[in-house]
């Protein structure tokens, strides 16, 4: 990567940071909108119902945020 592209990048970076630390949510709030979204698909879904264990890591994974 040419050095113009790299600084671009951390420059774009260091305009972002700020952004992103200034949203602060409190942990019940950033929990509840993602687990009301598994409990909705649950809901739905039958395989989740019956038991179908690999399908529901999956679908809490892909629900819950990640950690930094």
């Amino acid at each position: 990567m040419s050095e113009a592209v790299s600084l671009a990048f951390a420059f774009a970076w260091l305009m972002a940071a700020p952004a992103v630390q200034s949203q602060d949510v409190s942990p019940d709030v950033l929990m509840k909108s993602p687990s009301a979204e598994v409990v909705a698909e649950v809901r739905k879904d039958k395989a989740v119902q019956a038991g179908n264990t690999a399908k529901s890591a999956a679908l809490v994974d892909a629900k819950t945020p990640k950690s930094r």
